[in-house]
């Protein structure tokens, strides 16, 4: 009994309660081993389901679902019992693998698409380095003659007196490969920019020598001729293929050859494909434009437009190389040899038209 307790009072002393619910928390609290057990046992009989270990098992891989207890670290929710992933985190938590997307390899070249010329080692640019300045050029050249004025009959416009002065054609792309004016662009031969000049001059004349039958100087000299043309060929240019000029040249000057072969002027020529009359003597005959095989002349060009019925010419029959020229019997180019019905054959046919008219020829003079 305490000493300062009172002898008389009727109250029973108080006590500590070693069997009720507070005892039993009490020593939970108050044993550490106890509090672990206690709080494992709830776990997995509320949350998590029991399981036993089968010694016999053989051992799960590393990549198994594996029985973890616990809470995600990250959202601090529960976690599901059974997952594949090393980090304690639940599905919502754990970031998805992003595969990423396979890159196209990138595209190389071996030849140059404007001058075809082999690259010795394969190269990621579509063009050789020469022909990539040469379009670049150009294109500021044609930027230059909008942005700062365009002239004819000189170089530059010295009245100015500016540093970017208006320009002529070629003094523009002087402008673009000499960073300004400078006297007579054509022969400033000591300058290390005069190799990218005449290189864009020269695809130019080839350019303009296809499409206008002109050169540089002409055609921005020319009569009529306005800012747009000058920029529209400039450009046009740029974007045109150095090997598919060569190619169009080649293939006038075989025309040209043909036509100086055959006598027919160019104007002729002119005439014809305009559909403008035009006399049918040429070559020492007397027969329609584009009806004669053999006829230098009449196979120079494409005679075509001239004949109302949709025929071919000669040359284009000589193209296809399988058409009469007589009968149009198909596979008969350039006239059917056999004879049906002991008829003459076609080539018979022609072989005797031609004959009386040479005859009626040698009667005339």
């Amino acid at each position: 009994m305490n000493p300062t307790q009172d002898t008389n009072n009727p109250a029973p002393e108080p006590r500590r309660d070693t069997d009720g619910s507070a005892a039993a928390l009490a020593g939970l609290l108050s044993n550490g081993s106890r509090f672990r057990a206690h709080i494992a046992s709830a776990m997995s009989t509320a949350v998590f389901p029991a399981t036993v270990r089968d010694e016999t098992a053989q051992p799960v891989p590393a990549y198994a679902p594996i029985t973890v207890p616990g809470w995600c670290q990250q959202c601090g929710n529960v976690l599901p019992w059974v997952y594949t992933w090393d980090e304690p985190l639940c599905p919502d938590c754990v970031p998805a693998t992003s595969v990423p997307a396979q890159q196209a390899k990138p595209q190389t070249f071996d030849v140059c698409g404007s001058c075809e010329a082999m690259f010795g080692v394969a190269s990621a640019q579509p063009t050789c380095a020469v022909c990539a300045t040469v379009a670049e050029v150009l294109r500021s050249a044609a930027l230059y003659l909008e942005r700062h004025g365009w002239i004819q009959g000189g170089y530059y416009d010295a009245t100015e007196g500016v540093f970017t002065p208006p320009a002529c054609l070629v003094g523009a792309i002087g402008m673009a490969c000499y960073g300004g004016p400078v006297d007579a662009p054509a022969q400033h031969f000591d300058d290390p920019a005069f190799v990218d000049f005449e290189a864009a001059v020269l695809h130019l004349d080839r350019f303009l020598l296809v499409e206008d039958g002109s050169e540089s100087y002409d055609f921005n000299d020319a009569k009529g001729r306005a800012l747009a043309d000058v920029t529209r060929v400039l450009r046009k240019a740029a974007a045109t293929p150095e090997h598919e000029l060569l190619d169009a040249l080649r293939a006038i000057d075989e025309m040209n050859e043909q036509l100086a072969a055959s006598g027919v002027t160019t104007e002729q020529v002119l005439r014809l494909i305009s559909g403008e009359a035009a006399p049918t003597q040429h070559d020492g005959k007397q027969h329609p434009w584009g009806t004669k095989a053999g006829c230098s002349a009449c196979e120079a060009w494409c005679f075509c437009h001239l004949f109302s019925d949709g025929s071919a010419c000669v040359r284009c029959a000589s193209d296809a190389g399988t058409t009469c020229l007589f009968c149009g019997a198909p596979g008969g180019y350039p006239y059917c040899r056999t004879s049906y019905s002991g008829g003459p054959s076609c080539a018979d046919v022609v072989a005797a038209e031609d004959a009386e008219t040479a005859a009626q020829d040698g009667d005339d003079r």
